[in-house]
């Protein structure tokens, strides 16, 4: 049989769980519980590192029901949340009876607000049991104009595409769905085909934005011959994110926070529509603490092994600078 490379977003798709020999089997998740594990949790509430781990944990943003179906297929969005970086959208899928998938993609997804901006998609990932998933999709929200305190959203998902594991036999095709794959599992070790199926699927909500704390900067700081930016941070109850000029994400920079003694490393970045490079730490916690942040930039490079470059931009930030 076959054999094809997996997309990005493939891989941000896990399963329920993984038996072990000799084990009883695996509970059966609810769909509530299977987007319970696929959605981000806030403990915002920690006001330190030791506190998260003892601070309640409770998936971001406020309840919705808004339910679409296509040929056989339903995908319900149940939570969204919004701050002053990041759009969230949680979403269950149900595919049909009878059948099993080890995940499935919504891509193309598009999220536009009243104004017609379109929001650029960042970040996903789910859980996918038997013939269902949990999973949410993350949205660049920081171009946005001012500080509203609600959003109201367009989501339209073009197509669904579901992993369909296969046993001996391929099962019956169906007239509505297409079939861009069928062979042999690079990353499940299983055979499988890819089932697509037609939308669009169309949701309109209004979503609160959590309040952040923001901060404009502008901080121009330089280092063996690099020069970068520190434009603004935006300390959210989801994450943190700091916003360069000047590096890009393919110098693989290595960030690091220090606030009162403690140090964090980034956890991810992405490009922003303006041009700008976001970095985010990905600690809750940082949204009850305040003090002086030194922020240290160091580029990376792959050509020279990973190896960080001598020196790197410093920034040193005020307590009274983050409200």
């Amino acid at each position: 049989m076959a054999t094809r490379a997996y997309s990005a977003t493939r891989l941000l798709t896990f399963a329920a769980s993984t038996p072990i020999a000799g084990d009883p089997p695996p509970p059966v998740l609810s769909l509530e519980q299977l987007l319970e594990r696929a959605l981000p949790q806030s403990r915002s509430g920690a006001g330190s590192p030791s506190d998260a781990g003892q601070a309640p944990s409770q998936p971001l943003g406020q309840p919705v029901n808004l339910v679409q179906s296509t040929c056989g297929y339903t995908m319900t969005l149940k939570r969204v949340y919004a701050d002053a970086d990041r759009v969230i959208v949680g979403y269950t899928i149900v595919g049909p009876t009878g059948r099993s998938f080890s995940g499935f993609e919504t891509r193309p997804m598009t999220l536009t607000d009243m104004q017609g901006h379109s929001l650029a998609w960042n970040t996903g990932g789910g859980v996918t049991q038997g013939n269902e998933a949990g999973q949410y999709t993350g949205f660049d929200a920081s171009g946005i104009p001012g500080h509203p305190s609600s959003l109201t959203l367009h989501l339209v998902v073009r197509s669904l595409t579901a992993f369909e594991i296969l046993g001996a036999k391929e099962p019956a095709r169906v007239g509505c769905e297409t079939y861009p794959f069928v062979g042999e599992g690079v990353v499940m070790g299983h055979d499988e085909r890819w089932v697509r199926v037609a939308g669009p699927l169309t949701y309109d909500f209004t979503v609160p934005v959590s309040p952040s704390r923001m901060a404009e900067l502008h901080q121009v700081a330089t280092s063996g011959g690099t020069t970068a930016t520190l434009e603004r941070i935006a300390v959210t109850p989801y994450e943190t994110t700091m916003y360069f000029r000047g590096i890009t994400t393919g110098q693989n920079p290595f960030i690091t926070l220090s606030v009162n003694g403690r140090s964090v490393d980034y956890d991810m970045g992405w490009t922003t529509d303006n041009g700008l490079t976001a970095a985010t730490f990905d600690f809750p916690w940082l949204y009850n603490v305040h003090g002086e942040w030194m922020v240290t930039v160091k580029a990376r490079s792959d050509q020279r092994g990973w190896e960080p470059l001598s020196g790197g931009p410093g920034y040193s930030i005020s307590p009274s600078a983050i409200p």
